[in-house]
């Protein structure tokens, strides 16, 4: 999908971050590595691989390609830890409910009117639970 919504001019210099979460903290280093190291390398050779079809989403029009992004190296895919993974979750719940902007700066609407304060959240997946609240100064 992101390859029909980014410009295929930056294709090329787009960074893919790929980070498993729980269910992947549950193996052990070197399974993980194997992992990784597949993912990359199904990655990288699908570059060479062709879909043969022309995808048309939104009037943007893919490459053919199966995956477009050249700029991913191996050091972009990994496990992300239970600390960030709360962390993203809590950021990504103040963005979308419109409380900070993209540079994480409260957005001067809320700090005015005092109604909406950053969220905290609460994710319960299959293998861990992440809670991310904002302590009170009171």
């Amino acid at each position: 999908f992101a390859a029909t919504v980014i410009p295929s001019e930056y294709h090329s210099t787009t960074m893919v971050k790929y980070q498993a979460t729980a269910g992947m903290r549950l193996l052990d280093t070197a399974e993980q590595v194997l992992v990784y190291d597949a993912l990359y390398k199904g990655l990288v050779e699908s570059n060479n691989d062709p879909l043969n079809i022309e995808v048309n989403t939104h009037n943007l029009t893919t490459t053919g390609r199966r995956f477009v992004f050249d700029a991913l190296s191996r050091s972009d895919l990994g496990t992300l830890g239970g600390e960030m993974e709360g962390f993203y979750g809590a950021v990504a719940t103040n963005y979308l409910k419109g409380i900070i902007d993209v540079n994480l700066h409260i957005i001067s609407d809320h700090e005015t009117k005092g109604e909406d304060k950053p969220l905290g959240a609460l994710d319960m997946g299959g293998s861990s639970t992440q809670i991310v609240f904002f302590p009170s100064n009171e």
